[in-house]
């Protein structure tokens, strides 16, 4: 959890940025923008430091050690079930795919979508992610896990109660970010 605080944050600027340069601009724009600062930040690769390669490897060796450890990972039933997650279209956090699309149920406008999925959602993803890596530090993977997915379902469910106005909307996409990002 406490990895994934770049990436969610990241993600979530990105998104804004994207949502507000579209809305305000155009599409062109949009992706042209966010298509330099990928390759600015991809340019960042030239800065880490490369693995030797080592002549007596080959890519079918690699392959075949791969398949080997994939093979070992699926006989421990902790290990299948967490592939098995992994894999799944939905789940615990699939929701956070999805709050632009449902943003005009709960009238929000552009803006407040391009602001709440975005810039704030990536701050509120990132405390999210330092939060639930000490959790799970004090508590344990399995129960911050087990924790996380009931407090997620909880505030769906909330907002599904909720008045569909756009307050209710951001309250429920940060509380929503923090405890699942």
């Amino acid at each position: 959890m406490k990895h994934q605080g770049g990436s969610l944050a990241g993600s979530g600027l990105g998104g804004g940025a994207g949502i507000w340069l579209a809305t305000h601009y155009n599409l062109t724009l949009a992706g042209i923008v966010l298509c330099m600062v990928s390759v600015l930040f991809a340019l960042t690769m030239f800065l880490i430091k490369d693995i030797p390669f080592k002549k007596q490897k080959s890519i079918i060796l690699e392959i075949k050690g791969m398949g080997i450890n994939i093979f070992s990972m699926i006989k421990l039933p902790v290990a299948l079930f967490v592939m098995i997650l992994t894999l799944m279209p939905i789940g615990t956090g699939a929701m956070s795919n999805l709050w632009s699309a449902v943003a005009q149920d709960w009238k929000a406008d552009a803006d407040t979508v391009a602001l709440v999925t975005g810039i704030l959602s990536g701050i509120v993803s990132d405390v999210g992610c330092i939060a639930g890596g000490f959790i799970s530090d004090r508590w344990g993977i399995w129960n911050a896990y087990l924790g996380i997915g009931v407090i997620c379902a909880l505030v769906t469910v909330l907002m599904a109660f909720m008045p569909y106005t756009p307050p209710a909307y951001i309250s429920g996409v940060l509380v929503y970010g923090f405890v699942w990002d």
